[in-house]
């Protein structure tokens, strides 16, 4: 039987799949993220022994980081992984294997896989972000990736410094960022290394750092209000590790409600409404039941409903996959343990009613990161 394959290569490992675009038929292994040779000649090596007991594979697709070169299939110079850079990651892979590659970034197989069985199924018009390591966004508008030049890097966009984000002890002067390239972009100000950077600034100066939730929730609400602006999606997904603090999820949703003025964006109103709406009922609710109030909420008692990730669901190499016309792969389809549901939130859409539009409503969600959505299974007969 003819095999697919998907390939999620992130910057310390690179997940492997091989399937026939079944549910349940699909193989899966990682592989560390050395250096290019290494990584590659492993990962095709691994492909074809899958290919000797599973069938014959016809088409490749890869999700990897960047910054890419979609037209030439390299990474490019100014990738931060300095061994990486120029390297021809999807020539290399249709050398080793014979078969089609299609290369896209991770964060644009992401955006695929929630359209198609995650937060955003039903959305023609949606981006998904990721907030981590760096902060990467990928856009789908009109059921179409949005790639522009090359692919777009909304993640190194300005956006207005906070004023407590100063240098230890120098009030007045900006703190200078994280980015390697662009110092104070949104990456620079919002994405884990850079939350990790300016609290060893400050506890090397021995001062009281400014409050982390408050910035990370301003710099991230910023940036979702530029994007929306520009591209008006029916749904926002948020993933990444930053993102697995559900507290600051509740912070940075509340906050671009705040600063998306309804006038132009209706349907921040009907959210605030609705949020509103829960926090009173939830008022109620504890005068009736004084004694659940002394204990911490659980998940479902956030001010937004909690969706279950579809178990065996790996977003971004299967993602990547659906590209190709041959087939519609699910890669990497694993068991997914409790971390990897998706948490969403609604706000209305103005101009739609009725259950039917429910799942198209326009709304913030986090999902899981990638790195915690599947557990790899032995290849049969391995």
């Amino acid at each position: 039987m003819a095999q697919y394959g998907g390939i999620e290569l992130g910057g310390t490992k690179c997940v492997c799949a091989v399937g026939d675009g079944s549910n349940d038929a699909w193989v899966a292994t990682v592989i560390p993220t050395t250096d290019p040779e290494t990584t590659t000649r492993l990962a095709v090596e691994w492909f074809r022994e899958a290919g000797e007991r599973s069938g014959l594979l016809v088409s490749l697709g890869i999700a990897s980081f960047g910054p890419l070169n979609l037209e030439a299939g390299l990474i490019t110079q100014s990738s931060p992984k300095a061994a990486w850079r120029g390297w021809p990651v999807k020539e290399e892979f249709e050398k080793g294997l014979g078969v089609p590659v299609l290369l896209d970034t991770d964060v644009n197989g992401a955006a695929r896989a929630e359209c198609a069985w995650g937060a955003a199924q039903g959305c023609s018009d949606m981006v998904y972000v990721t907030i981590g390591t760096g902060i990467g966004v990928g856009a789908i508008a009109n059921g179409a990736v949005v790639h522009g030049r090359t692919h777009p890097e909304m993640g190194h966009m300005r956006i207005a410094q906070h004023h407590s984000d100063c240098e230890p002890g120098v009030p007045g002067q900006m703190w200078a960022g994280n980015c390697f390239v662009h110092g104070n972009c949104w990456e620079g100000l919002a994405s884990g290394p850079a939350r990790a950077r300016r609290s060893q600034l400050w506890a090397a100066a021995g001062l009281e750092p400014p409050d982390a939730t408050v910035l990370e929730s301003e710099y991230v609400a910023h940036g979702l209000v530029n994007v929306i602006s520009a591209y008006r999606p029916e749904r926002v997904v948020l993933g990444g590790g930053v993102m697995h603090d559900v507290a600051l999820f509740t912070t940075i949703r509340q906050r671009t409600g705040e600063l998306l003025d309804p006038r132009y964006f209706p349907e921040a109103l009907r959210g605030r409404a609705r949020s509103g709406a829960r926090s009173r009922g939830r008022r109620r609710s504890r005068r009736r039941h004084p004694a659940r109030s002394t204990a911490p909420p659980g998940p479902s008692a956030e001010p937004f409903g909690r969706q279950p990730g579809r178990p065996g669901t790996s977003r971004t190499a299967e993602g990547l996959a659906t590209a190709f016309p041959l087939k519609r792969l699910r890669a990497l389809r694993k068991t997914m343990p409790p971390a990897g549901r998706t948490w969403s939130a609604g706000c209305g859409s103005p101009g739609r009613s009725g259950r039917g539009a429910a799942h198209r409503r326009p709304h913030l969600g986090a999902s899981a990161p990638f790195a915690h959505s599947r557990r790899a299974r032995p290849v049969p007969g391995g």
